[in-house]
């Protein structure tokens, strides 16, 4: 965008020159949201952490009609917790958690640059859980988790629950989510391959009307991938390793 590529109108508000009008530069930004955690204080102490505090990732479908899963849910062994989570509950140092996650948001995000500064901050809208769906289909990785802690091989393990304290209402795990939901650090989308008026790059990662430039990030991946985002990014930069 500081090169003058980008959407008119946001450069010419800047003063910036227009190069390149690509309306596609800053917007279908997309990543995956996660509760970080639902907690469980254990019944005994807890061994020393291993697998980078995990290991194990469940995906599985928030409504049976859906064609795919569009949840994710991790276990971790120790009170991993957000900000949002740790200013809402005392966390016990004994607990371990479970992380609902969505990965196959519907909702749609943008940035733009604020002024003409190589280091100047940025506007950046997530629009996190702007579609209700994803709303539902958050609240059911909650509800999830939930099934899962309530399994014998859970149990056995856990003396109480800590977040959220007992079973909620749809409505009330519905909030809950919108709520305490966060960023997993996948964002994607935001110079999206395609052939449309809001492409940026084309199949072979060229920036549309510019010669002799390529993308080859996260950011060239029209939809998000259902999983963690790294493999898929690596992928695309050792296809084009001179980039």
């Amino acid at each position: 965008m500081l090169s003058g590529i980008g959407p008119h109108a946001d450069l010419k508000h800047l003063g910036i020159e227009t190069l390149v009008d690509l309306p596609g530069v800053g917007r279908n930004l997309q990543d995956h949201v996660w509760i970080r955690g639902l907690c469980f204080e254990a019944k005994h102490p807890l061994p020393a952490p291993n697998n980078n505090l995990g290991g194990t990732a469940c995906f599985w479908k928030s409504r049976p009609a859906l064609a795919r899963p569009d949840l994710m849910v991790l276990a971790a062994q120790g009170p991993l917790v957000s900000d949002e989570i740790a200013t809402r509950y005392m966390i016990p140092p004994n607990t371990f958690a479970i992380f609902p996650c969505l990965v196959r948001p519907l909702s749609r995000g943008y940035l733009r640059i604020r002024s003409t500064e190589p280091n100047g901050p940025l506007e950046i809208q997530p629009n996190f859980l702007a579609e209700q769906a994803d709303g539902d289909a958050l609240a059911s990785g909650v509800e999830l988790g939930l099934d899962i802690a309530s399994q014998p091989a859970y149990l056995h393990m856990i003396k109480r629950w800590i977040v959220p304290a007992k079973r909620m209402s749809r409505k009330h795990t519905v909030e809950f989510a919108r709520q305490t939901c966060l960023s997993y650090l996948h964002p994607v989308g935001t110079c999206a391959m395609g052939q449309d008026r809001e492409a940026v790059v084309d199949a072979e990662l060229r920036v549309r009307g510019v010669d002799g430039l390529r993308i080859a990030d996260a950011s060239v991946m029209p939809t998000i991938p259902a999983a963690n985002t790294n493999a898929a990014s690596i992928m695309i930069g050792n296809s084009y390793p001179g980039c």
